[in-house]
C-alpha cells in the first residue's frame, strides 16, 4: 500500500473545487467526522503518513469554502500542511461560487478608549495591537493552535504596537491578551 509522508511531497496540482461536499460526507458534522477518523486513525498514533484515499479525503475537505464545509475545512488544512505546507487556498473564490461572500479584512480599526483589540484580521504579516490599560511589564499577546498548545507570545510594552508574524504558519489561532492574572482579550486570529 503507497503511503504519503511528512517529508514526501505530492506532486500534481489539485484543482480548487467548485463548492458543496465531497460525495460521502454530507454535512459539516459528516466533514468533522471523516477528518477526526483520519487525524484519530494517523497523527494521534503518532503515524505520519497517509494512505492515497486518505490524502484525497483530506483534499477534497481542504479544498471546500469554509463556509459551507465548517471548520473540518481548516482541520484538514492542517492535516494537509504536514505533507504539503506551501499551498494556497482560494476561499474567496470558491466560497463566491456558492454564493458566500468571505468577510473582508478589517484594515483600520476604530479604536475604544477602553477594550483592547488586534486587528487586521485576517493577517498576513503583521498585527496591531491597541491595549489601552497595560498594567505591567509582564503583558503578553500569546497565540494557541487549534489544539490549545501555545505557539507564541510576545511582550505588550506600549499601548499601541505592531508585531511580525514570521514564524507562525498559515492558519487560525487563538489570541490572548494577559495581563498578570487576567485575561484582558480572547479572540480568534486567522492568518493568511
Amino acid at each position: 500500500m503507497e503511503k504519503y509522508g511528512y517529508n514526501d511531497r505530492v506532486n500534481g496540482a489539485y484543482p480548487v473545487l467548485g463548492g458543496g461536499n465531497p460525495v460521502g460526507f454530507g454535512t459539516p458534522t459528516g466533514l468533522t467526522q471523516k477528518i477526526n477518523e483520519i487525524y484519530f486513525s494517523t497523527i494521534a498514533r503518532e503515524i505520519y503518513t497517509f494512505t492515497p484515499t486518505q490524502l484525497q479525503q483530506i483534499i477534497d475537505i481542504a479544498n471546500q469554502c469554509p463556509l459551507a464545509g465548517g471548520t473540518a475545512v481548516y482541520k484538514a488544512r492542517g492535516l494537509w500542511s504536514t505533507v504539503n505546507d506551501s499551498l494556497f487556498f482560494d476561499d474567496t473564490g470558491v466560497c463566491n461560487a456558492l454564493g458566500m461572500s468571505m468577510r473582508k479584512a478589517q484594515t483600520e480599526a476604530k479604536l475604544t478608549k477602553d477594550k483592547p483589540m488586534i486587528y487586521p484580521n485576517p493577517a498576513n504579516q503583521t498585527l496591531n495591537i491597541y491595549c489601552p490599560e497595560i498594567k505591567d511589564a509582564g503583558t503578553q499577546l500569546i497565540f494557541y493552535n487549534l489544539m490549545g498548545q501555545k505557539v507564541h507570545s510576545s511582550a505588550i510594552e506600549k499601548t499601541h504596537q505592531q508585531i511580525t508574524l514570521t514564524g507562525l504558519r498559515s492558519g487560525i489561532y487563538l489570541v490572548q491578551i494577559v495581563s498578570g492574572q487576567s485575561i484582558l482579550l480572547t479572540e480568534k486570529l486567522i492568518i493568511e
